[in-house]
């Protein structure tokens, strides 16, 4: 699995003016260094007080697939969705790991949300898909790193999300890798470019710098702010609607007034 580390942005680098370019850990209350800089290696193997230094658009996409993943495995029994989570895969030599988002078949066991890490054998899970989405903090650990540990950990379908907010001089775009005997090894995509995602039963499409989710009849799935001003739009249509009809309907009447004064008709 080979891919371009060229950067068009400079990727941030700790200096001793900004020592938490990278993000920083929050430390245990009562500490007098109450929050200390990530490194790189920090930003494979997370802990619970961490916090990464990453782009909006970044972050828009991940909590957008996150929401479309979770809405299509509804009501599908052992589905599990998990983003911007810390992993155990309880595999020998491997260390916790982050993924940007991942989905699990399984067991349909109760998870606790408060807790910080998802133990994956003792849920009696199963990984499917991890996605990567990259930013200029982490692109480079995206396609070095992290490749070979979610390998490691059995995930059979890897997908990287390259776009341009992430600072790649030449981004690959949406890219989904199966496991191959000793690699993650590039599928190709649809046609037109998109990506097909069994599980979740979307295709994976880059427009305007962000990534896209389609239905299999090719409908659009529209995000928070998009479904907000489609629902916002579809209310001043209907208001507008109301308001024609409540006119007509008050024109109506005033003509049947009219017509019963000029008929000489003064009944109620």
């Amino acid at each position: 699995m080979k891919l371009d580390l060229e950067m068009a942005v400079p990727p941030p680098v700790p200096t001793a003016d900004d020592p938490f370019a990278l993000g920083w850990r929050y430390t245990p209350d009562g500490d007098p260094e109450w929050r200390v800089p990530l490194t790189e290696e920090d930003l494979l193997y997370p802990q619970e007080a961490d916090f990464v230094v990453n782009n909006e658009a970044h972050i828009d996409d991940l909590r957008y697939l996150v929401a479309v993943f979770r809405e299509r495995i509804a009501g599908r029994e052992g589905l599990r969705v998990l983003g911007d989570h810390m992993v155990d895969f309880e595999v020998p030599g491997l260390r916790i790991l982050g993924p940007d988002v991942i989905v699990f078949n399984g067991e349909a066991r109760e998870w606790d949300r408060n807790r910080a890490v998802f133990p994956v054998k003792k849920m009696g899970a199963r990984p499917l898909i991890v996605v990567e989405i990259t930013s200029p903090t982490t692109r480079r650990k995206d396609l070095t790193d992290k490749p070979n540990l979610f390998y490691r950990a059995g995930v059979p379908l890897f997908v990287l999300i390259d776009l341009p907010y992430g600072g790649g001089k030449r981004p690959s775009g949406i890219t989904a890798f199966q496991a191959g005997p000793t690699e993650y090894e590039p599928l190709p995509p649809e046609p037109d470019g998109r990506v097909w995602l069994e599980v979740v039963e979307v295709f994976l499409r880059s427009e305007g710098n962000r990534v896209v989710c389609y239905t299999p009849d090719g409908q659009r799935i529209e995000d928070d702010t998009e479904l907000r001003k489609s629902l916002a739009a579809e209310k001043a249509r209907a208001d507008a609607e109301k308001a024609r009809a409540d006119a007509a309907a008050r024109k109506l009447a005033d003509l049947e007034v009219e017509l019963k004064r000029l008929r000489g008709d003064t009944t109620n």
